[in-house]
């Protein structure tokens, strides 16, 4: 599909709906009504489980890369806020998105975080003294 701008199905009206190949008037039905049932959006996974459009009519739209759920730049903000406090495998970190221990929890030095302020370290010559 070089050359088409993918279609929003967040945003998509019946008409542009049924421009897509396998979408009928009834699967076209189906994806707005889901869409206003789930507050405007659907997700990838909401759309594949809509009983009526099977495997063999979506898997190839999104392959194609013919539809997309929110705009790109949506979607990148979207996955970068969910995964936030996640490691790449998708288990919780025990820190921040900048990866900074969590409240409370240990770091390096093996102190708690919540013992406030820090002393900045002590030069060579203070040391001596």
């Amino acid at each position: 599909m070089a050359g088409v701008e993918p279609l929003d199905i967040n945003k998509a009206s019946h008409k542009d709906l049924m421009s897509l190949k396998g979408i009928s008037t009834s699967r076209a039905i189906e994806i707005i009504t889901a869409r206003d049932r789930l507050g405007g959006q659907l997700t990838v996974d909401s759309f594949k489980n809509l009983p009526k459009v099977p495997v063999n009519v979506y898997q190839p739209l999104l392959d194609a890369g013919a539809i997309v759920f929110g705009s790109p730049k949506a979607a990148r903000d979207h996955d970068a806020s969910s995964n936030e406090g996640e490691t790449a495998n998708g288990d919780a970190a025990d820190g921040d998105a900048h990866g900074q221990p969590a409240d409370g929890a240990d770091s390096a030095d093996g102190d708690k975080d919540d013992d406030g302020p820090k002393s900045p370290p002590l030069s060579p010559r203070q040391v001596g003294s």
